[in-house]
């Protein structure tokens, strides 16, 4: 009977001690048994080993845990239209997994067409239909036991076919492509004929409207805006989204020139390097507002 009683108690000490057997404290799992903490657990962001969580970008792991007397908890991260969302999310605890929702910035859930195998969910290819901030809420039921989690996302751009057009000084045809924040975009202006049309960038416009390419609209730090003249009259433009959304590019030809011309995009997404942030414990923000800034957003 001493025996069965002994068992017994350790099961429960487990299970009340030892749920993060296999969760390590950097975000990452390794197979062990933690020895019970006695008294408040010391986390990672106040013991000053791990950043502040503040700004979490596709690449980046935010790691967070429900405290046994919390409900739910929510990170923000900024979507754009058209973009693919990729994402996995694991949760470890006693009690029943935590589940996982989204809105888009217009507070409309967002259908997760995911694959959940014992505490992991993994989504591939979901279709952004918005462009702006979305809301992720992991929830428990209050008072089970504490859980703790990790969710990391990427952004992926759909492909995007190249558009030919006829080009004359007083063309005014537009290329329009989505990019994230800190996206390094190239639009390549090649013509069909040596001989033909010499192409030229017009305008850019970002996703408010304004010059993209006005030294205001700038990302801090990245290199500047360049069109260039290249071989064979191959015309490029490079530059990097300070805002997420739609931009329009307006093309036409150089004066005493015209011609077919095809032109090809590339936009290559901003990725973190592969850092593990924390979130900071706060419950989600009452009436579905913006969060304190201190709260986890992915922007």
């Amino acid at each position: 009977m001493r025996v069965t009683s002994l068992l017994a108690a350790s099961l429960v000490l487990l299970c009340t001690a030892g749920c993060r057997s296999s969760w390590k404290r950097d975000g990452s799992f390794e197979p062990r048994l933690e020895a019970p903490a006695i008294g408040r657990a010391c986390t990672s962001v106040e013991c000053g080993t791990a950043p502040t969580v503040g700004r979490v970008m596709p690449g980046d792991t935010l790691v967070g845990e429900l405290k046994p007397e919390q409900g739910c908890q929510c990170f923000f991260f900024e979507g754009v239209e058209y973009t693919l969302l990729d994402f996995d999310f694991t949760a470890e605890g006693c009690g029943e997994a935590p589940s996982l929702s989204v809105e888009d910035p217009e507070g409309v859930p967002v259908e997760l067409e995911a694959t959940t195998k014992g505490g992991s969910t993994t989504a591939r290819g979901l279709v952004l239909r918005r462009t702006g901030t979305y809301k992720g809420t992991i929830c428990k039921a209050a008072g089970e036991s504490e859980v703790l989690y990790r969710f990391a996302y990427t952004l992926r751009l759909a492909g995007q076919d190249d558009q030919r057009f006829f080009l004359t000084p007083a063309s005014k045809e537009a290329v329009s492509f989505v990019a994230t924040r800190g996206a390094n975009c190239m639009l390549t202006l090649r013509p069909e004929h040596a001989c033909g049309c010499v192409p030229k960038v017009v305008t850019v416009k970002g996703p408010d409207g304004t010059r993209a390419l006005a030294v205001e609209n700038q990302i801090e730090g990245a290199p500047p805006a360049r069109v260039t003249l290249e071989r064979d009259n191959v015309r490029t433009l490079r530059f990097f989204a300070a805002k997420p959304g739609r931009y329009t590019v307006t093309v036409a030809s150089e004066d005493g020139t015209e011609g077919d011309c095809l032109a090809h995009v590339n936009v290559v997404p901003a990725v973190s390097p592969g850092r593990r942030l924390f979130h900071d414990n706060h419950d989600c923000p009452e009436g579905g507002g913006c969060p304190p800034s201190s709260v986890a957003s992915l922007r």
